[in-house]
C-alpha cells in the first residue's frame, strides 16, 4: 500500500484537501448511518456507502452537457442532500452562480461499487440522478481543478457512443 499512499502527493493540494470533507454515511435504504469523510469513503481499504448525485445538465437546444475530469482532481464526489449538492458542486466545477435549486429535478437513484485493480480509490454508492434544462454554456466557466473539457452531444450521438 506504500505505493498507493505516494500517490496522494501527487495530487493537487487542494483536491487532497477535499478528501476531509463530510459524506452522508447510508444504508443500502437510504437511512442515514452517520458521516464519513470523503476520503475514507472512496479509499479502498475504507469504502464506505454514501450518498452521491450525478447531475445531467442540458442545454437549451436539449443537447447534454458533458465534462471531462480533471487530472488533477483525486477524489470522487458525494455530499449533502442531491439537488443542494449538485447546485454547489456545478458552481464549483463549472462556475455556474445562478443555477436554483427549483431548475433541478431528481430523476431516480441507483446503488453501485466499483473498484479498480492496484487503485488507491474506489466507489460504493447510492447515487442521486439529477437533472436541470436550459443550461446555456454562456453560462459556463471551467475550473481548471476540476474539469478540463466540457462538450455537448444531441441524442443521436449519445445513442452511437452506447452501441
Amino acid at each position: 500500500m506504500l505505493a498507493k499512499e505516494a500517490l496522494l502527493e501527487s495530487y493537487n493540494p487542494v483536491q487532497v484537501g477535499y478528501l476531509s470533507e463530510q459524506c452522508i454515511a447510508v444504508d443500502e435504504d437510504d437511512n442515514v448511518v452517520g458521516k464519513v469523510a470523503k476520503g475514507a469513503a472512496h479509499r479502498v481499504d475504507t469504502l464506505g456507502l454514501h450518498r452521491a448525485f450525478s447531475l445531467f445538465a442540458f442545454t437549451p437546444e436539449k443537447k447534454l452537457i458533458l465534462q471531462k475530469r480533471s487530472a488533477e482532481k483525486a477524489e470522487l464526489n458525494g455530499g449533502p442532500g442531491a439537488v443542494a449538492a449538485a447546485v454547489r458542486k456545478v458552481e464549483h466545477e463549472l462556475g455556474v452562480v445562478d443555477l436554483k435549486p427549483e431548475e433541478c429535478r431528481v430523476m431516480g437513484r441507483f446503488l453501485y461499487k466499483a473498484v479498480m485493480n492496484d487503485s488507491l480509490w474506489g466507489e460504493h454508492e447510492l447515487d442521486y440522478v439529477v437533472l436541470t434544462r436550459d443550461l446555456s454554456l454562456s453560462r459556463v466557466t471551467l475550473n481548471p481543478a476540476e474539469v478540463s473539457d466540457v462538450r455537448t452531444v444531441d441524442e443521436q450521438e449519445l445513442a452511437e457512443w452506447v452501441k
